[in-house]
């Protein structure tokens, strides 16, 4: 980065993040932890590595097109996903394949950048790794520390729970955040290599 290059924080990002975004003229919600954890377990490469094509774009925008309720919905009811497949399918034929990978990436990237955390020396005692996914215990916390209901909790933007949950683990003596400097380093690092 060079000096004229502004520097825009993970923390400052996700406050600045819109709650709906264009994604080639489809209407989508900035990704709230249910999308990330239903992207997931889906298998989608736009959040789990691979190479992502014209299935994997129309199932993100598919699911990020519709909060909880709606996504559960979808995932239960086997005519609502053909009726919501169809008509994405329909729209999706129409753009340009390279156009809207570069959307859909930067559109996930965008919403899913998170504060870094150092990889500590020696883990602390009593450590363990957790068995639970990421987005369980970021919602356990939403709700337990910030009083949200459960559905609130899993409609909350990805940056923003995953720094609010950040800021409540260092309140609660987890040092591993990467203070603002190392993140700094961390963010160019990732731009010069291309996220490798």
């Amino acid at each position: 980065m060079s000096k004229t290059d502004v520097y825009i924080s993970p923390w400052w990002q996700s406050l600045m993040m819109p709650r709906k975004w264009n994604i080639c003229g489809l209407e989508v919600f900035s990704l709230t932890l249910w999308h990330a954890f239903a992207l997931s377990e889906l298998g989608n490469p736009y959040l789990c590595g691979g190479i992502p094509d014209m299935d994997a774009a129309a199932s993100l925008l598919m699911v990020a097109a519709r909060e909880m309720d709606g996504g559960r919905r979808l995932m239960l009811d086997a005519k609502a996903r053909a009726r919501a497949m169809f008509w994405l399918c329909r729209r999706l034929r129409r753009l340009n394949p390279g156009e809207l990978h570069n959307a859909c990436a930067d559109y996930v990237m965008a919403c899913m950048r998170m504060p870094d955390h150092k990889i500590p020396e020696k883990p602390k005692e009593g450590w363990k790794s957790a068995a639970a996914p990421y987005q369980f215990h970021v919602v356990l916390c939403l709700c337990s520390q910030y009083r949200m209901t459960i559905s609130e909790a899993w409609n909350t933007p990805c940056g923003i729970a995953a720094c609010v949950y950040d800021a409540w683990r260092e309140t609660q003596g987890d040092d591993t955040l990467a203070n603002a400097k190392l993140q700094r380093n961390i963010d160019q690092w990732s731009v010069q290599t291309g996220g490798a």
